[in-house]
């Protein structure tokens, strides 16, 4: 985000897209400094030759990194997570049941 704020840097970016995106090579018929061409304009964004001010730099910093663990613990499961569980859980269950299938036999009725 810093380099948005240097003006230079910003048209030299846009100069050098324009000249290296274009497949035409109309860029060099526009870029190309022509001997009859109007007088150059100074701008004030342009940097100037003298060596820059030490005091005017402003480290560039991030912010610190915090743990996400501030903002309430932690990260609650998914409900997929939660579902897939469950269903482990009963399958588990199920696997101890013993199903026993019963059939009447009428001869072998105790009398």
């Amino acid at each position: 985000m810093a380099a948005f704020d240097d003006r230079h840097w910003l048209l030299s970016h846009i100069h050098n897209s324009y000249i290296t995106s274009d497949d035409t090579g109309l860029c060099e018929v526009v870029v190309q400094v022509e001997p009859h061409a109007a007088p150059v304009v100074e701008f004030p964004c342009m940097a100037d030759d003298s060596p820059p001010d030490p005091n005017d730099d402003q480290q560039p910093h991030s912010l610190d990194i915090a743990s996400d663990m501030i903002f309430g613990g932690p990260r609650q499961r998914s409900y997929t997570a939660l579902r897939l569980e469950k269903m482990k859980k009963e399958e588990k269950i199920a696997a101890r049941i013993k199903r026993v299938s019963w059939k009447h036999n009428p001869s072998a009725s105790i009398c």
